[in-house]
């Protein structure tokens, strides 16, 4: 048997994609967004929170933050909870954190 004869994966001229696998990914939805930001900072207690956020302030900035946050606290320069650090850099550059319910109960 030559070595020709092997097949691998290289060999293989059509790759099929799994049928369970969409389109369309979790981090492009505005949940999944959500998700990946309640992951980076540890804090799956505040998704709703994450998930009002994204659809009030454009997602990609606050994933930027969160990177920002995730790196200064893996070189550890961070000296309180990620997610405290995260919220103080949104009150400083000036995004609205505080959403209240309308007067009616939200209908």
């Amino acid at each position: 048997m030559d070595i020709k004869d092997y097949k691998t994966v290289n060999s293989i001229k059509q790759l099929t994609v799994h049928p369970a696998i969409e389109d369309e990914k979790i981090e492009d939805t505005l949940d999944g967004k959500a998700q990946l930001l309640a992951d980076m900072l540890e804090d799956q207690n505040s998704i709703d929170f994450f998930r009002i956020l994204v659809r009030t302030t454009n997602p990609e900035r606050l994933l930027d933050y969160a990177h920002q946050t995730r790196t200064r606290s893996n070189e550890k320069r961070l000296h309180i909870p990620k997610a405290k650090y995260f919220m103080s850099i949104l009150k400083r550059v000036g995004i609205n954190v505080h959403f209240r319910k309308d007067k009616d109960g939200g209908k």
